[in-house]
């Protein structure tokens, strides 16, 4: 069995892992607690995140955290990682764009008849 230390060792390192997910929206990790085990502490901050971070109709929000098995934490883990990341940005072209002109020049009088292959990619 782990001692204390191995324990608060073993947080200390999730701990890292929550804080450099975290940071990416302004927020730290809290901080592991001396006679926890690290699947308490991991259950706990998952807990936090879900109740900051999800909508309570979200399906994860009726999840009970505190009872989940270990091997369902690293799961999670990566799904808060991911739904924490920066999203894309899209542009919008406020004008026509170079498909578009080119589609276009397609319709013209002058252009040959795509043969079945290509056509169907339309």
């Amino acid at each position: 069995m782990a001692s204390l230390e191995e324990h608060l060792s073993a947080s200390l390192k999730f701990q890292e892992f929550y804080d450099e997910t975290l940071r990416k929206v302004g927020l730290r990790a809290p901080q592991p607690v001396l006679g926890d085990t690290v699947n308490t502490y991991r259950r706990e901050t998952l807990r936090n995140l879900k109740r900051t971070f999800l909508p309570k109709t979200h399906p994860l929000y009726e999840v009970q955290f505190r009872q989940l098995k270990a091997d369902a934490l690293q799961v999670l883990e990566s799904l808060f990682s991911v739904l924490l990341s920066p999203k894309p940005t899209i542009r919008v072209m406020s004008s026509q764009d170079s498909f578009a002109r080119s589609k276009n020049s397609m319709n013209s009088e002058n252009s040959k008849p795509l043969n079945g292959s290509a056509q169907s990619l339309l």
